[in-house]
């Protein structure tokens, strides 16, 4: 039995993991490390995730642990300062979003959306995204929100800045958050 496997009888409530690329890669199984745009195509992120908790109290540490995502650009905006990219499933052979660690893979799911987003000449910003969850071991938690889940994010160090071309050029950075259960 895995840990998720052992901590699941004991607790009630969406498992909520909790990732940051600063402390360092996760799996690269997007063959990315932090997070990485690439203009015209879409993002890709690895980074480490770091715990799990089911009640916001108890954090229970992962063993190699990762969560690495990618997703299709779609387009972008500019308005109120603020710029916005949207983007959507790459589909395929693997899911947008793997979240695993040493027992394997706790949730893949597929997108319903995302978005990206940073005030102009900032260097961090905010990324969100639904997910219908397609696979993994933590699977069974998401039932009772029909299988749907979100994951929120803070970027990080972004290089370059956000500008109304962000969207236009590739860009870099960092990226911690955390995926979980919608009620």
């Amino acid at each position: 039995m895995g840990l998720v496997d052992n901590v699941k009888a004991n607790v009630i409530g969406f498992p909520q993991v909790i990732y940051d690329s600063r402390e360092g890669p996760g799996q690269n199984i997007y063959t990315t490390q932090g997070l990485h745009f690439t203009a015209g195509v879409g993002l890709a992120v690895s980074a480490k995730a770091l715990s799990i908790t089911y009640d916001g109290i108890t954090f229970i540490p992962l063993v190699n642990g990762t969560v690495d995502f990618h997703a299709a650009f779609i387009d972008s905006s500019v308005s109120g300062g603020f710029v916005t990219g949207t983007f959507t499933g790459v589909g395929g052979p693997l899911p947008d979003l793997i979240v695993a660690d040493e027992t394997g893979v706790l949730a893949g799911t597929n997108y319903n959306g995302r978005n990206v987003r940073g005030a102009l000449a900032a260097t961090d910003g905010i990324t969100d995204s639904t997910f219908v969850v397609v696979s993994g071991s933590l699977a069974p938690f998401y039932a009772q929100s029909g299988g749907i889940g979100r994951n929120n994010g803070d970027l990080f160090n972004l290089n370059p800045l956000f500008s109304a071309t962000t969207f236009a050029n590739n860009f870099d950075g960092d990226i911690a958050g955390r995926p979980y259960g919608q009620r």
